[in-house]
């Protein structure tokens, strides 16, 4: 085996959580979201309701707020990474919405299959803190 395939796969493996494990640790998620913070998108969290919360983890539901300051991404550009971050969140996942233009559209069944053939402005992950 390639060592740079194993030392990938280690660093993809290191988001897995154990099999009794609940909690949804920020500071993974912020982790795993550094890869789109390379590629020029702002990350942020918030309580669903309101975006003004400074500590998101008192509410029940997160959003994971990620857009482009400069310019739109091709989403296979992200596409690992939110499907890590989907993995992670596990059976806390909501829902995904990314940024096309001034709307967001919804995406029903986000996997492997999922192709978006837009290019993307942002995306919004919601999942359940509590």
């Amino acid at each position: 085996m390639d060592f740079v395939y194993i030392i990938n796969i280690m660093n993809k493996m290191k988001y897995l959580k154990k099999y009794n494990e609940s909690v949804i640790s920020k500071d993974v998620i912020k982790d795993i979201c550094l890869e789109l913070e390379d590629l020029g998108m702002r990350v942020q969290l918030y309580a669903c309701s309101e975006k003004l919360s400074i500590n998101p983890e008192d509410y029940d539901c997160i959003s994971i707020h990620c857009y482009i300051n400069k310019y739109p991404i091709e989403w296979e550009n992200i596409k690992d990474t939110v499907l890590r971050l989907k993995n992670y969140l596990g059976d806390k996942f909501i829902s995904f919405y990314y940024e096309s233009g001034v709307r967001y559209i919804h995406v029903d069944n986000l996997d492997e299959n999922t192709d978006i053939n837009l290019i993307i402005g942002g995306f919004n992950i919601k999942y359940r803190n509590k």
